[in-house]
């Protein structure tokens, strides 16, 4: 790194900064790990329920399999993740990520951070955060209509 030149104060807030980005990051995929086993099991039991064909509710006047139903708190659960990832978690990671970038931004020794910033900034992380949400919740819904509509 060559902190030859760098004070050894500033380097151990460098290294705890990334320390910091690194216990966000961690946090976050533990809880995607949980939240994707969560949905997968909502959905495995969706799944479960069709083999039960007398498993309906009546609801107005339209008969409802109870997979249905629970294909939609899988994907009201889902949605309700999607937004603390996106807009609580995701802004930890950034928000930890920036004060380190202006730690490189101002030592260039360091810079770690900032090159791999570049290769995805901020606002392409939330993209891609999006997209995946939006993909499985597209998924979701495919199979909440056919559920609806064809059962």
């Amino acid at each position: 790194m060559g902190n030859e030149n760098l004070n050894e104060p500033l380097v151990k807030i460098w290294e705890k900064s990334v320390d910091v980005q690194m216990h966000f990051n961690d946090l976050i995929m533990r809880n995607r790990t949980i939240v994707i086993s969560f949905v997968t099991a909502i959905f495995g039991a969706a799944a479960y329920s069709l083999k039960d064909a007398t498993l309906v509710l009546q609801i107005c006047t339209k008969q409802i399999h109870i997979s249905t139903l629970i294909i939609l708190f899988g994907m009201f659960f889902l949605i309700a993740y999607a937004y603390l990832d996106i807009r609580y978690y995701l802004r930890l990671l950034v928000g930890s990520v920036k004060f380190t970038e202006d730690l490189d931004n101002k030592y260039k020794e360091l810079g770690l951070t900032t090159k791999i910033s570049k290769e995805i900034d901020h606002k392409r992380a939330e993209e891609v955060l999006r997209n995946h949400y939006l993909i499985l919740l597209i998924g979701a819904f495919i199979i909440f209509v056919f559920l609806l509509f064809c059962l």
